[in-house]
This record gives C-alpha cells, structure tokens and sequence, in this order.
C-alpha cells in the first residue's frame, strides 16, 4: 500500500491528474485499505484532494479506516485527513468529530500550515469546534512568526467564517501580516482585508499596510479580489482615496472577472463611500445586463440601492 500512497502523492505535489493511473491506484487501494497505516491513509486523501478528485467509495473507505486507526495518526496525518475532507466538502461527521477530539491534545506539535489547515478546514465544513479552536487560536499566536502569508490569510478567514472574534489571535495576525506585507500577493491582501471587515475589526495599521502593498501590485489583482477588497474597505469605513480610485481604474477592463456577487459587491462598496465613477458604474451596468439571470432578489436589491445613492 506505501507504494500506491506514494505515487498518488508524487503525482498529486506535481499537480498531474493521470485519470487511468489514479483511477488504478483507487482501485488497488480499495482491497488493501484495513491493512494501511496511518501516513497511507493520510497521503491517499490528501492527493485526491489535491487533485480534487472525487472518488467516494475510495473516500469512504479511507474514512472508515482512519477512524479505526486514529490513535496512530500523528497531527500532521490529523491536519492532511481534515483538509482533504474539507477540500472535496465530504461532511463525514464521525471522522470530523474524531479527528477534533484527536487534535487537540497534539496541537502543539503543529508546525504553521497544519495550523492554518485546520482552522481552514473547521470553517469550510462550517464546525464550531471550541476546544480545537482555542488550542488553535494558542497554537497560532504562538507559531505567528512561522507562518508563511498563506496560513496568516487562511487562519484569519477561517475565523471569519466561523464568526469567531478572538482580538488576540487577530492582532498577532494583524502584527505577524504587515512584518511580512512586501511578500504578500493579491489574493491573500485580499483574503486579509475581507476577514477583518466580516468581524467587524477596523486595524488601522493592518488596512494601511495593505492599501499600501495592494497598489503596488495592483495589475494582479483580478475581480474578486478588486471586489472583496474594496467591500471591505467599505464595511469599516475605510476611505483610502488613492486605493479606491486604483482599483476603480483597474476594475474597468477586467470588469467581465467580475461574478454577480463581485459586480453587486463593488456596486455597494462605492455608493456606500460615496465615491462617484460614472465610467467604473457604466461598466458595471454593461456586465449586470449581460448576467441578468442569475441576480437574486437580494442582489438586484442592493445594486439599486447603490444606484440610487450616487444619483
């Protein structure tokens, strides 16, 4: 079994989804699956995750069988099994609450990724876990200096979605992001600044940072990261005039980027700093037409509300 958990984790890391290969190694790993260990569990998962491959008898399996076993995982087995899980939104709730339970006393050892893989994964599966969190919450704070500007992005979401305003972990977050702000690329600037807004937390230095970081590198930014950006800009309030009027100018010619959530968001966002783009507004009604069909109520509510204010 070492073999086949092997070869679908080399090819998982080199990115190439070998559909015959893989579908082999499922199969072969279906009638050896009792006598794996807990690192061929774990790397198995983790690959066809990677490769977001769904194979839900081979899943199934995998997650019966790490149950029985789950006293041999180490915490990175523990971290990679909840993140594959997570990754393909297969809610198996014995293995989720397990894995839980078994974290928490090994959270320590965790290296940064592990950290911010599990808080990731709780929230995509939406488990308000509070033990696992707190022990999170410790095991980051401590660890914020090792985390890479992925993990930092990722942990902050993670506590965003699950609604959970821990200051002291966001203020290490806050502190650990602008030291490493130079390196930090537009989707994790904007993963950053959507997290604090959604908890409502106005970090002056933090939104400053990345208003500075995001328009150096503005012309990487694509929909919806100009849309999650400028809405949380909105959201606190936060009216940095040089960065809206940058993102504007690059907002108009990758406007078709631009989902309905974005084009709504960004409509919002402008009328709610009550800053006036007729050629950025013009856009945006062009590409709401072309995508009429999927407004929701809400979304049509919105945009017409954000109209109306700037007129």
């Amino acid at each position: 079994m070492q073999n086949l958990s092997n070869t679908a984790w080399a090819f998982a890391t080199l990115g190439c989804n070998h559909g015959p290969l893989l579908d082999a190694i499922s199969a072969a790993s279906l009638t050896h699956i009792d006598s794996c260990l807990a690192q061929e569990l774990s790397n198995t998962a983790w690959s066809f995750a990677t490769l977001r491959i769904f194979d839900a008898p081979l899943m199934t399996s995998i997650a019966a069988a790490s149950l029985a076993k789950l006293s041999d995982f180490q915490v990175q087995n523990l971290a990679n099994t909840a993140w594959a899980f997570a990754k393909l939104h297969l809610h198996v709730c014995p293995l989720r609450n397990a894995i839980a339970s078994a974290a928490i006393s090994k959270i320590h050892d965790c290296h940064s990724q592990s950290i911010s893989n599990f808080a990731w994964s709780l929230a995509t599966i939406e488990m308000n876990h509070a033990p696992l969190i707190y022990a999170l919450s410790a095991a980051a704070i401590a660890r914020r200096h090792d985390f890479a500007t992925q993990d930092l992005a990722n942990t902050a979401w993670a506590f965003a979605k699950l609604l959970i305003l821990d200051s002291a972990l966001l203020d290490s977050i806050a502190s650990a992001a602008i030291a490493r702000m130079h390196s930090m690329p537009p989707p994790n600037l904007a993963m950053l600044a959507w997290s604090f807004s959604a908890l409502g937390v106005t970090n002056v230095p933090l939104l400053s940072s990345i208003s500075a970081a995001s328009i150096t590198t503005i012309a990487a930014f694509g929909g919806q990261n100009i849309s999650n950006t400028v809405w949380a800009c909105a959201t606190l309030k936060f009216l940095d005039s040089p960065l809206i009027s940058a993102f504007a100018s690059e907002a108009i010619p990758k406007i078709s980027l631009f989902d309905v959530q974005g084009l709504t968001n960004t409509a919002w966002s402008f009328a709610s700093l009550e800053v006036i783009d007729a050629t950025l507004m013009d856009a945006i009604v062009e590409a709401e037409v072309s995508q009429m069909g999927e407004f929701t109520p809400i979304s049509l509510s919105t945009t017409a509300w954000s109209y109306a204010n700037l007129a």
